[in-house]
């Protein structure tokens, strides 16, 4: 089964921002990422883009219904056709192009990013799922999150308990009898995710075994871009197992947090050995005014209380991203999208 990826170039990034998720909604298929220029080196089938180009794969988006063309070169669509209909031009013209029909993305890989940190108190799990909603508004990806630390940090920020979900769905796993995963999953707007309780209870029944068969299991569903699993600094013999299978592995550290040295060095490098074979992305978290980024493979997040408000009406936080702690994991968001 093929999967292509489109990159969308425009001279209006709110708007292309916009058409990217709307066409990610609606395709199975096509993976879409923002571009900041025509030359962009990354790997793509197609690029749409506002301006003309003499490169083969661009496919010119126009404001004019009457300039569209889809049979023949120059290829133009109009960048403001319905979503469902841009995407079935899109496969139209790949298939002109090179013969290929895409097929139903139900079989399709998902890719597998682990969030750890070397201590607790680093904002984790805040990161982790700003991480999950910021790659949903700005590539449209479509997330499944999983948190595999004793105590759910995640019900901070989710509405709903579920306490009982995760041990059935170990139950069903552990028998190996076929039964639907959706039913264990809570779907929202910007990410999905799978319910523990806040204490959760099960932690220690989630064997590497299970945890290999879950993730086959929601690769099977083929709806899902990522898995993010938050396991803190819970270095169980599942949480490692997780590390050594993961696509990108985002270490999370608190900036200057007084931590004995040789006890952050020792867990630190316990993720990093573990990680090996696997992409690392070093986070440095709540910096100072003071901080300065010396390394590219390392972004670092600035400390902004405000960024995080209280919903009296639904008894969770709320994460602001349109603050500056936004633009800083817009950046992560960025990196995952074009690391894996």
């Amino acid at each position: 089964m093929e999967i292509i990826k489109v990159g969308i170039y425009h001279d209006d990034r709110v708007f292309a921002r916009a058409l990217a998720i709307g066409l990610a909604r609606e395709s199975r298929t096509i993976h879409f990422v923002l571009i900041n220029n025509m030359d962009s080196k990354e790997e793509l089938d197609l690029i749409l883009s506002s301006r003309e180009s003499d490169n083969p794969k661009v496919v010119q988006l126009v404001q004019n219904q009457e300039l569209k063309q889809r049979d023949a070169t120059p290829y133009r669509l109009f960048q403001y056709e319905e979503s469902r209909s841009l995407i079935d031009d899109l496969l139209f013209i790949y298939f002109k192009m090179t013969g290929r029909v895409l097929e139903y993305r139900g079989t399709s890989k998902c890719r597998l990013l682990t969030f750890a940190s070397d201590a607790g108190g680093s904002g984790t799990t805040m990161i982790c799922i700003s991480a999950a909603k910021m790659l949903y508004r700005t590539y449209g990806s479509r997330i499944l999150y999983l948190n595999l630390c004793p105590i759910d940090d995640s019900k901070k920020y989710l509405k709903s308990d579920g306490s009982t979900s995760l041990l059935k769905l170990l139950y069903y796993i552990d028998t190996g009898k076929d039964f639907p995963l959706e039913s264990f999953i809570t779907k929202e707007e910007e990410f999905d995710y799978i319910n523990t309780g806040v204490m959760n209870a099960y932690f220690n029944d989630i064997k590497p075994a299970l945890m290999s068969q879950l993730l086959k299991k929601v690769d099977g569903l083929g709806e899902y871009d990522y898995l993010l699993l938050d396991i803190g600094s819970h270095l169980s013999r599942e949480n490692k197992t997780v590390l050594e299978n993961s696509n990108l592995v985002i270490f999370v550290h608190r900036w200057q947090n007084h931590e004995p040295a040789a006890y952050y060095e020792n867990i630190s490098q316990a993720i990093r050995k573990k990680a090996d074979g696997s992409k690392l992305l070093v986070i440095e978290n709540f910096a100072g005014d003071d901080w300065r980024q010396e390394s590219d493979e390392e972004i670092w997040i600035s400390k902004d209380p405000e960024a995080v408000q209280l919903d009296q009406k639904e008894g969770v936080l709320n994460v602001d991203l349109s603050r500056n702690y936004g633009v800083e994991i817009a950046a992560i968001a960025k990196r995952i999208a074009e690391d894996i």
